[in-house]
Formats: structure tokens, C-alpha cells, sequence
């Protein structure tokens, strides 16, 4: 009993490390591929908790594939425009050309990026075609863009 209330006191206070401190802080909260894997594993240990361990199991394969083969980012507090913004600025200044369609970016034969709105997030996936400096520089430069966005509440 004692064990399953530390468990749960741990994960709570990782979560509201993840998503709390960032809104603290008038930050928008964005969640990348780490975060976002230990986001999955906390969500299926407390229900694990609370019932059979096999959802551990399931926690840890669902967190697995959202690490490895998701490659999204999920940005609240920020519109849909901001983001577009922060990401054309991304590519101006790291040199890149891009050609702009519907909510997606080609970026020269190195990255396809989408952006689309679900339930209140941004979500962004990256597409590399190789992996490269340049892409990890890109995909760098639009982090920074975004956190430096204020939200208002």
C-alpha cells in the first residue's frame, strides 16, 4: 500500500514537472518526443497501479512507438499562426529553402514538416528524409522560437 502511494506521489510530481512548470512559468507547454514517452509510461503505471501490472507492459510498448516512430510535437498555448511564424523564421535563419503548402513545409530534400490543430494542440511532425546537422539545427532553432512565446491565460 505504502509502495503504490510513493509510486503515485513520484509520477504525479514528474507529470506536473512536465506540463505544470512551463505554464508556471507563462511558457507555452510543449511536449517533445522524451517528454512525451515518459508523459505515456506515468499515464499507464498509475493505471497499473490501480489494477493489473500488465498495463506496465502496454505503457512501456506504447511509449516505445510514440518515442521511435512518432517524431511529433505537441505545443498548447500557441496558436496556429505563432507557429507557423516561429517555423518560417526557423528556416530563414538557418539558410534553408522551403516551399510552402498547405500546412506543410518542404524543406530542400532534407525535411517535410506538417503542422496541424487537434483539441487545442499544435501538433508537428517532422519528416527527415536524411538526418543531417542541418535538420537537428532546423528542428533546434523552432524549439527556442517557440519557447520564447508568452501565453496568456
Amino acid at each position: 500500500m505504502i509502495f503504490k502511494f510513493l509510486t503515485l506521489i513520484i509520477e504525479l510530481l514528474v507529470v506536473s514537472y512536465l506540463l505544470g512548470y512551463p505554464v508556471s512559468k507563462r511558457r507555452p507547454l510543449f511536449i517533445r518526443e522524451f517528454s512525451s514517452l515518459v508523459i505515456v509510461l506515468t499515464f499507464f503505471s498509475v493505471i497499473a497501479i490501480f489494477s493489473s501490472p500488465l498495463f506496465y507492459l502496454l505503457g512501456v510498448l506504447l511509449g516505445t512507438i510514440v518515442y521511435f516512430y512518432g517524431r511529433v510535437w505537441f505545443v498548447l498555448g500557441v496558436s496556429i499562426t505563432q507557429v507557423k511564424s516561429a517555423l518560417e523564421k526557423a528556416l530563414v535563419m538557418t539558410r534553408s529553402e522551403f516551399n510552402n503548402g498547405n500546412n506543410e513545409y518542404d524543406v530542400q530534400d532534407l525535411l517535410k514538416i506538417s503542422i496541424s490543430n487537434f483539441a487545442g494542440f499544435q501538433i508537428i511532425r517532422f519528416y527527415p528524409y536524411q538526418k543531417t546537422r542541418k535538420v537537428s539545427l532546423i528542428q533546434n532553432v523552432f524549439r527556442k522560437f517557440i519557447s520564447n512565446y508568452y501565453i496568456s491565460f
